[in-house]
């Protein structure tokens, strides 16, 4: 079965497998749900988004939303968090928890969460997170949304490297960094 990694950034600046969620069903693609319900709603009569030419499948719309400033704060953190090669340094690990708090609740609310058989780990997460804001030894962290990816947090230095090795962000370069990228766009 899949599973949902969330990573530590540690003091040498590798990352390191923290928690292992089982079934990554209830990280990325339960928030991308949330996301396409809230923001691309069913047309009438409309049953569900299975059957077409789904936004599951079109997931560019999804995605730019991330972009947009007219899209809640807590819905852009939330949707950054599943892009890939994103950190959240650990002055920010708190507010993350904060978000995902509240998107569980939105969540919630939206009766997303009604079956009792759906995997859902935001919730989770966000106990989590406020866990590791508290570890002085972690710089940042950062997800692998599903074991079925390749691991990004597994680097070789060149092709013909036999051994692959933690991701340093002191020497590897490809992540970001989810708070500033938003602070960035002028969303407070």
């Amino acid at each position: 079965m899949s599973r949902l990694t969330v990573y530590a950034v540690n003091q040498a600046g590798e990352c390191v497998p923290h928690t292992e969620f089982r079934n990554s069903w209830g990280g990325a693609i339960l928030i991308w749900d949330y996301l396409i319900q809230k923001y691309f709603p069913l047309k009438p009569g409309q049953q569900s988004w299975e059957g077409e030419a789904s936004l599951m499948i079109k997931m560019q719309p999804v995605w730019d939303l991330f972009k947009r400033s007219d899209v809640d704060l807590i819905d852009r953190i939330a949707l950054g968090s599943t892009f890939d090669m994103v950190m959240v340094k650990r002055e920010n690990i708190k507010a993350l928890a904060i978000a995902f708090t509240a998107l569980h609740q939105r969540m919630t609310e939206m009766g997303l969460l009604t079956n009792p058989d759906r995997v859902n780990h935001i919730l989770l997460q966000a106990d989590l997170f406020r866990e590791m804001a508290g570890d002085s030894d972690i710089q940042a962290i950062c997800w692998q949304q599903t074991s079925c990816a390749r691991d990004m947090w597994r680097v070789k230095n060149d092709k013909e490297d036999e051994e692959s090795h933690p991701y340093n962000i002191n020497t590897d370069t490809g992540h970001w960094f989810l708070f500033d990228e938003i602070m960035g766009k002028g969303v407070k």
